[in-house]
């Protein structure tokens, strides 16, 4: 029979070893806040608007800020006018409207790579198409019900299935 010292130790033991584990685990979750200084001068110079309050901001948000002008910086000049339109097309947007598009954006993200391949292809097509074909087919688009839309989907999946 095991003594009562060998069980305390093993108990400690276990102990020690599950703290240490969760830790170890959520060691990268905690992360802290940088002050300005400690950003690079380009991060510096994309974030700038933002240095007075840039300590008050959550971390997770200076880590986001900080990933997006790390991405700002690998930009060419075309991609950041691109950029630019649509944060401006952003800020228009009611609050309803951002959330619609929110909501699509991660139902997209979270499709297989195969449909989404499958859609930036129609997406492709659709904007090379000529601008009058566009609008019409825009303008017929807010005509059908959902139960059309739904139809005309699965059409054109069988389709695209067929050939």
């Amino acid at each position: 029979m095991k003594s009562k010292k060998t069980y305390q130790f093993c108990y400690h033991f276990i102990y020690k070893v599950c703290a240490l584990l969760l830790v170890m685990f959520f060691l990268p979750v905690f992360t802290y806040a940088e002050s300005w200084d400690d950003l690079t001068q380009g991060q510096q110079v994309v974030l700038e608007s933002m240095r007075e309050r840039w300590d008050s901001i959550p971390v997770e948000k200076q880590l986001k800020l900080k990933k997006a002008a790390g991405r700002w910086q690998s930009m060419s000049v075309e991609q950041k006018d691109k950029a630019l339109t649509r944060f401006d097309r952003w800020n228009t947007l009611t609050p309803q409207e951002r959330s619609a598009v929110t909501k699509r954006m991660n139902r997209f993200r979270n499709l297989p790579e195969n449909s989404k391949r499958r859609i930036r292809k129609q997406f492709k097509r659709f904007k090379n198409m000529p601008q009058h074909k566009r609008a019409a087919l825009k303008e017929r688009w807010k005509t059908l019900t959902p139960a059309q839309k739904r139809r005309l989907s699965q059409q054109l999946k069988k389709q695209k299935r067929a050939h």
